[in-house]
């Protein structure tokens, strides 16, 4: 039997789910062996840029962001975010990695399946 939460108390935790969720951006990244695709969120629609997977490219992604705001969503995709991963969580910035299937069913829910690194990285950032 699953947790009973009284009516009043899940009104005042979904206040503040959404005042969680309105506060965090949400940065969904693609990753390759050579570089990675960030979709940063805008007021229509999203922006990606291109970074190489090394430390300086990395860096100058995580110079980017805020501690405070960002949460970094990425496929797993074996070693190939390992380093992007530690750098992240250095700097203590939000990352979570997602597992493709997660990624693939939602692509297939919203009826779009694409190999390219820039689409990728849009689900990558909504699946979080």
């Amino acid at each position: 039997m699953g947790l009973v939460i009284p009516c009043w108390r899940r009104d005042r935790l979904q206040d503040v789910f959404n005042q969680i969720k309105d506060v965090m951006t949400y940065i969904g990244i693609d990753i390759s062996k050579d570089s990675f695709v960030a979709a940063f969120p805008k007021v229509s629609g999203y922006q990606t840029q291109t970074y190489p997977n090394t430390v300086k490219g990395i860096r100058k992604f995580i110079g980017s962001l805020s501690v405070t705001e960002h949460h970094c969503v990425m496929e797993a995709t074996g070693n190939y975010g390992s380093l992007l991963l530690y750098l992240l969580d250095r700097q203590g910035i939000a990352a979570s990695m997602v597992n493709p299937k997660q990624i693939k069913h939602f692509s297939r829910m919203m009826m779009t399946v694409t190999k390219t690194d820039p689409k990728r990285c849009l689900h990558d950032c909504h699946v979080r």
